[in-house]
């Protein structure tokens, strides 16, 4: 049944209104639930609560009655054949606990975004040997990647409402990429600051096609759990990066490296595409 998906939980959780998840909400919720007040929830009570997001979904009538008994045979842990009061707040519990599937899809993500990343530090000394740039120009070009990341943060959050989290995910990964493998051809410090920027806007992109479906799946109960695997992510990504550069230093062309780092960029969003389950989509 839909509801009882994994990946479905935050609807679920939104179905049942469970609130901020404290002994109230719940409390309040079971009561709204609870039509005829037997302090029981049977399968008529929760038929009227799940039809609205059937209908919302045109979802039919077999898959609705699936998705009832399915939910009654995962929270009906005394084979009753209704929820009483104890049963539903500890499966509410638990249900807000859990760390929900799209974050991991997401820290994998993030994993394969900071691993390209941190792979070109190594060769940044050389490129600036190699344009006959001064520091402060390198700088500058660190600095309008930063730049266009502050000016597009706030419009890009109203694009992913707008559009869903999904295609900025992949659009984002996609022109990180062409702004990485831009660096392979760059011959003036002009084509250095473009493509930075280029990275800033992509950068931004990214930041806000995560946090929206964090957002969306998060609960009061599981919020530092479900950041944690994005630290975690980052971290090993930008640690595993630069040693992988500073192998590659060895044996490989600069130029070829931005080059496969853009490509790699490219594979990423084709990754993406396939096992991200979008979360947070238009609204």
């Amino acid at each position: 049944g839909l509801l009882v998906n994994p990946y479905n939980n935050h609807h679920l959780i939104g179905c049942l209104q469970l609130g901020m998840f404290t002994d109230k909400d719940i409390d309040a919720a079971f009561d709204r639930i609870d039509r005829d007040g037997d302090d029981k929830l049977c399968r008529d009570d929760l038929r009227a609560v799940f039809v609205e997001f059937a209908s919302k979904r045109s979802v039919p009538e077999q898959e609705l009655n699936r998705t009832i008994d399915e939910f009654l045979a995962k929270w009906d842990q005394d084979g009753s054949g209704d929820l009483c009061k104890e049963e539903f707040k500890r499966l509410a519990v638990s249900l807000g606990e859990q760390v929900h599937p799209v974050i991991y899809q997401l820290s994998a993500c993030i994993f394969l975004m900071c691993l390209p990343w941190g792979i070109i530090l190594p060769f940044e000394p050389q490129l600036v040997s190699t344009l006959g740039i001064t520091a402060a120009s390198f700088g500058v070009a660190q600095g309008a990647m930063f730049a266009t990341k502050f000016l597009v943060n706030i419009p890009i959050t109203d694009v992913v409402d707008r559009v869903g989290s999904k295609p900025i995910l992949i659009g984002g990964t996609c022109l990180l990429g062409l702004s990485m493998a831009g660096l392979s051809c760059t011959t003036a410090v002009e084509h250095l600051i473009a493509s930075r920027a280029l990275s800033g806007a992509a950068v931004a992109g990214l930041s806000a096609a995560i946090q929206a479906p964090a957002v969306a799946v998060s609960t009061p109960l599981n919020r530092a759990r479900s950041t944690a695997p994005f630290t975690q992510a980052m971290n090993a990504g930008i640690a595993l990066g630069p040693a992988i550069g500073g192998l590659l230093s060895g044996f490989v062309e600069m130029e070829a490296v931005f080059a496969g780092v853009g490509a790699s960029f490219l594979l990423t969003a084709a990754a993406v595409r396939r096992i991200y389950t979008e979360t947070a989509p238009p609204r």
